[in-house]
């Protein structure tokens, strides 16, 4: 039993030849590169939105990083305070 794909078109497009560029022994066509690059904008919008949120997490990082050094130092500060006010008291 043969099956016909008679709704299905498949046809070959043909690709325009751009200039070929050799860098560190790789070659790349540069036509099929920049339609490629355009053909992938949803792609890159979509990287440029991650990139902005890490960003924004890495501040938001940083800025926490930096309220819980001030935490950490107001602490030790109040425990050298209980320090001095315990040995004041047992030393009397």
């Amino acid at each position: 039993m043969i099956l016909k794909g008679s709704n299905l078109s498949f046809r070959p497009k043909k690709i325009k030849k751009g200039r070929k560029y050799a860098h560190f022994g790789l070659t790349f066509n540069v036509h099929l590169s920049f339609t490629f690059a355009l053909k992938s904008l949803g792609k890159w919008i979509m990287v440029l939105v991650v990139l902005a949120f890490s960003f924004f997490l890495l501040i938001f990082q940083l800025d926490a990083g930096v309220m819980a050094q001030g935490i950490v130092e107001d602490s030790f500060r109040y425990f050298k305070n209980d320090i001095k006010s315990y040995l004041i008291a047992s030393y009397d």
